[in-house]
């Protein structure tokens, strides 16, 4: 029988908490919570693992500390960056450096859903703005 969406929701999150392992994704716990769910609920087995899948893509999003810069950054400065907005928010955090050649010089930081832009781009927008406006 299928299932509400709330219903799906549910699931959707107690199988999200049995992945979890000390407060990160156990990549060992999913195949079976997968298998789990599609015996389980076989007509809403596919909702549910795209509840699944979205709470699992916001909470890698919140642990993901994302670097954009210009140029390369040395790694003592990554490091710096990192532990800074670890004490900031009081959680150990995973970081991802992209290289964006079009931010001009600088960098842009960007955790769950706020940024910080750093960048000179940014800057040159902000002149633009305030002298057009």
């Amino acid at each position: 029988m299928k299932k509400s969406k709330k219903e799906n929701i549910k699931i959707a999150k107690t199988m999200f908490k049995n992945s979890l392992d000390q407060s990160l994704i156990n990549q060992k716990k999913i195949p079976s919570l997968v298998t789990k769910v599609k015996l389980e609920y076989k007509s809403s087995a596919l909702a549910i693992l795209k509840e699944y899948l979205k709470l699992v893509e916001r909470y890698e999003k919140a642990q993901t500390l994302l670097v954009e810069t210009s140029s390369d950054i040395q790694k003592p400065i990554l490091e710096k960056i990192k532990k800074t907005f670890e004490k900031k928010f009081r959680k150990s955090l995973q970081m991802q450096v992209l290289k964006k050649p079009d931010l001009i010089t600088g960098l842009k930081v960007t955790l769950d859903d706020t940024q910080w832009d750093y960048s000179l781009k940014n800057r040159i927008e902000q002149m633009k703005e305030a002298i057009s406006g």
